[in-house]
């Protein structure tokens, strides 16, 4: 269909050659790729990661702009105008705010100004980038909270399209290739902060909403005990499957780039894996130490780490500790 459009870009009276249609992405990469040059060679104080100086993200058309302090902010938000006002950018104020990271919310009142050509840019605790709301204190509870909202949308979507009875492993197939993905999304780097007690497990939002539709599908009080209607349908608790996302994630970040940002961040982190909920977990899982999980990406300690056989694992006990606790299952 697309096979013989073409496009162009034109700014006033003016327009380059036309190009075929699909060349928009590299197109827009040269368009932009010299604001990030010039944040990243600008004087103003930057953030530091591991080795590396950071003053900007880019994904696709999403910018941030990061500085310790809010003069740094400011300069760059200069810049940023400037760059703009030459390359004929407009950027969009309602989508863009400041946010200020810190461990506790900033009281009331107590709020700096920002401005972006000559309009003040609005200041938030909250804010939902590349799909999952991030806030000012790094808590994820908001952003846990609004994923099970969305898969109970998207569930509930499909009991209403569906006139007919399914069977029990059509439902399942269902929400594991449609309400799982939106509720554990970006569980990579929530989920690791979970503690692992199947106990304070249950009452998660996410797993709430895995015993209702367990629950749902079986045609059950609420009431019926959680581990039986499991039991019944040869579940588990959604938390095994975030530790499995988190060891592959881990695996990744390690076998990345040694020059990309997030693998500069797991070395940071490794510096200190005390403070990293990542790390923690994978320390348990694996009963590996931290000296030997901090090994360069082509250890044999790596190779020997496999997030399927250790979850199963992890199933195992599930079971056998729950039927220790519940006798009558």
């Amino acid at each position: 269909m697309y096979s013989t459009s073409q496009c162009a870009v034109k700014i006033g009276n003016k327009r380059t050659e036309f190009f075929h249609q699909g060349c928009g992405v590299n197109v827009f990469n040269i368009y932009i790729n010299q604001l990030a040059n010039s944040l990243e060679h600008s004087p103003t104080q930057n953030l530091t990661l591991h080795d590396t100086e950071i003053k900007c993200l880019l994904y696709a058309d999403n910018l941030v702009l990061l500085s310790p302090t809010k003069e740094g902010l400011q300069d760059n938000l200069n810049l940023l105008e400037s760059y703009c006002q030459s390359w004929a950018l407009t950027v969009n104020l309602q989508k863009t705010k400041v946010m200020i990271f810190q461990n506790r919310s900033r009281p009331q009142g107590q709020t700096d100004t920002f401005t972006l050509s000559h309009r003040s840019i609005e200041t938030t605790k909250t804010y939902t980038y590349l799909g999952l709301k991030i806030t000012s204190t790094g808590n994820f509870t908001v952003a846990v909270k609004e994923l099970k909202e969305k898969a109970q949308r998207a569930f509930y979507a499909i009991k209403r399209s569906i006139k007919i009875d399914i069977p029990v492993q059509i439902w399942f197939k269902l929400f594991k290739s449609i309400i799982e993905p939106i509720v554990l999304y970006s569980s990579e780097v929530w989920g690791s902060s979970i503690k692992s007690d199947f106990l304070n497990w249950e009452k998660h939002p996410t797993e709430t909403l895995h015993l209702d539709f367990c629950k749902r599908t079986l045609k059950v009080q609420r009431k019926t005990p959680n581990n039986g209607c499991r039991a019944e349908l040869g579940q588990y608790p959604l938390i095994l499957n975030i530790q499995k996302r988190a060891l592959k994630f881990w695996k990744h970040l390690k076998t990345s780039d040694p020059s990309s940002y997030h693998y500069k961040a797991l070395k940071h982190q490794e510096q200190n894996p005390t403070e990293s909920p990542l790390l923690q977990l994978v320390l348990r899982l694996t009963e590996h130490t931290p000296a030997e999980i901090s090994q360069p990406q082509d250890s044999h300690t790596l190779t020997t780490i496999r997030p399927t056989q250790i979850i199963n694992t992890e199933k195992d006990k599930y079971w056998t500790n729950t039927i220790k606790i519940q006798h009558k299952l």
